[in-house]
């Protein structure tokens, strides 16, 4: 019961931001490693953001991934000049589902490189406490770019 309490409040979070993204969206692009899949990135400041993925895994058991993240950038958005690299950190649900669905806390460390005003590249590494079926650490990880409009 516990899972499912829990599993339900963070299906209920994803989608609040989903709607709040949806109103301006200024990234998508792909992902491309632990998983595989669609990337979005919704600036809320200078220095905020909500990122999220629609992914796919081939690893173990093959399952959908789904994530957003709430991400703080050390760095300036609105000088969007070439080779503009800002660090970020944020924290986040991850969601997977397979033969068993899996529920899990992200922590996502990267880096993006704005390119002018119309894309970026970037580079994380995300540490992953997973919370059910049973607790256990996992790192994902991916390269990826975005178009920004």
């Amino acid at each position: 019961m516990k899972e499912k309490a829990i599993f339900i409040c963070i299906i209920l979070l994803m989608f609040n931001s989903i709607t709040l993204a949806r109103s301006g969206i200024k990234g998508l692009g792909i992902v491309l490693g632990k998983p595989i899949g669609v990337s979005v990135k919704y600036w809320i400041s200078e220095k905020r953001a909500i990122d999220g993925a629609l992914a796919y895994s081939f690893e173990d058991d093959n399952y959908i991934h789904i994530h957003i993240n709430y991400l703080w950038h050390l760095g300036a958005i609105m000088d969007l000049e070439v080779d503009n690299i800002l660090f970020y950190y944020g924290v986040g649900p991850s969601l997977k589902f397979g033969k068993k669905s899996l529920v899990g806390a992200r922590v996502p460390l990267g880096l993006e490189m704005l390119l002018g005003k119309k894309g970026g590249i970037f580079l994380e590494l995300v540490p992953v406490l997973l919370l059910t079926p049973k607790t256990d650490i996992d790192i994902h990880g991916g390269i990826g770019g975005r178009f920004y409009f």
